[in-house]
């Protein structure tokens, strides 16, 4: 009787020995498989599987996107040519008008001086407030504003008596007016010409229409002379026109 109940004990204790072992049941260890063979079965077709054609929307904008790419590296190079590279030729030109203003002030030194055409330099115009100091051109054409700030023909010569205006870029070809919405009533703009040195005081500033010829008309009578320097604005615009007026605090003196 001990004998049987010990077998009986072996024969039911068997199974938790084999899982304990490490081995699987039956049902267990099919349905692992099985799934472990439909999983690689599942990676090996999408392997096989072709690789799709790219999308209509793909196609359409990746031709936009390089030509983006293309057009921004076109806008970059003109803003370097517009910025420096039109600064480096007025550079170069405010080298030859100052070894020419030179020029004509021996001139005058000698009385054999006359007036100049267009694009000549006809005085030098420094703004200390700004650090400004250029050699001013007779006239205001395309030309002639690539060189430096311009005088306006129809308008009186600077320092003289009466109303002179002056022009200048704000943005391009070294921007000689960039800065002169920071001028303020008092600062001092010196004009040299060959007469020699008069000096200005800022009176105002304020903004006009491109079409208001109003800064060019003649002074009334008994109005001290006056000086206007001109430019674009508002920055990179050329919707208005910016006007600096000072009046003349000291006659040409050599």
């Amino acid at each position: 009787m001990g004998t049987s109940r010990v077998k009986e004990r072996l024969l039911a204790a068997e199974p938790e020995a084999g899982a304990a072992a490490g081995f699987a049941h039956p049902e267990v260890t099919s349905e692992s498989t099985g799934s472990f063979t439909r999983g690689r079965h599942s990676r090996e077709d999408v392997e096989d599987q072709p690789a799709g054609r790219p999308s209509v929307i793909s196609q359409i904008f990746r031709p936009i996107g390089w030509i983006s790419i293309v057009g921004g590296l076109v806008l970059l190079e003109l803003a370097a040519f517009l910025f420096w590279g039109t600064g480096m030729k007025t550079a170069a030109a405010q080298t030859e008008l100052r070894n020419e203003f030179a020029q004509i002030q021996q001139s005058a030194a000698r009385g054999t001086f006359k007036r100049p055409v267009n694009g000549e330099s006809i005085a030098r115009l420094v703004i200390p407030r700004l650090g400004l100091d250029m050699i001013v051109v007779e006239g205001v054409g395309h030309e002639e504003l690539t060189r430096g700030p311009g005088h306006m023909p129809e308008t009186a010569f600077p320092g003289s008596n009466g109303s002179s205006v002056i022009s200048g870029h704000r943005t391009t070809y070294a921007s000689p007016f960039s800065n002169i919405d920071q001028l303020e009533p008092g600062d001092e703009i010196r004009v040299i010409t060959a007469e020699g040195e008069s000096v200005y005081s800022v009176t105002k500033s304020y903004v006009i229409l491109p079409v208001d010829t109003s800064v060019t008309l003649p002074l009334a009578p008994g109005e001290k002379p006056r000086l206007r320097l001109t430019t674009c604005h508002p920055r990179f615009s050329a919707a208005q026109r910016l006007i600096v007026e000072a009046d003349r605090i000291q006659e040409p003196r050599l």
